[in-house]
């Protein structure tokens, strides 16, 4: 496989180049499943990881995997969910994943090549579904060039337009219905 150094000593995430699919391997302590670095060379390499409870969320250059790491040493870890770009009209829009963020049964996945952010509810990791997607240039989100980075807090969504120079704030209250509330763009009003 193509292997993925990790933070963990006794471990790395690889893809297997045969399949294309993404294996953690003979990690002991999922604990330690912390930060990777990746070969950007990679084809549909590991971007960024998440760890809540038994479950892995890694964004893949053009998708998005999770893993349960709950029998780590009995089985070894099981991809759950896989979602990849263009698998249908409602994830179209997940080219150069680059952004994760985990709020509640929420996945919150910024695309930069896309200009994009999809919401996915993750509540049944073996069925992650979508929930919502912010385009830049449609219903007024015309700040998300090269998005990039996200959070969630307090219900609020920040997502920076790295094209744009320009972070978005959503209210994500209710994530089947974001909503624009503000904008801060680089250079206006002294920033």
């Amino acid at each position: 496989g193509i292997g993925l150094s990790g933070a963990s000593p006794s471990g790395a995430l690889e893809i297997n180049s045969d399949t294309g699919y993404s294996e953690l391997q003979g990690v002991s302590n999922r604990a330690e499943i912390i930060d990777f670095s990746i070969s950007p060379i990679t084809p549909n390499a590991f971007r960024l990881i998440e760890v809540r409870g038994d479950y892995v969320y890694i964004t893949m250059d053009r998708g998005f995997v999770i893993y349960d790491v709950s029998d780590i040493d009995g089985g070894g870890p099981l991809e759950e969910g896989r979602i990849e770009d263009g698998q249908n009209a409602n994830f179209n829009s997940l080219a150069g994943s680059l952004g994760l963020e985990l709020d509640g049964d929420y996945a919150y996945i910024s695309s930069t090549q896309d200009s994009a952010l999809t919401i996915i509810d993750v509540s049944n990791p073996s069925n992650p579904t979508f929930i919502s997607k912010l385009q830049d240039g449609v219903n007024g989100f015309n700040f998300l060039q090269g998005c990039y980075k996200c959070e969630v807090a307090g219900g609020l969504l920040y997502v920076t337009g790295h094209g744009d120079g320009a972070i978005t704030i959503v209210d994500v209250s209710n994530p089947a219905t974001p909503q624009l509330r503000s904008v801060i763009l680089d250079g206006v009003n002294g920033i």
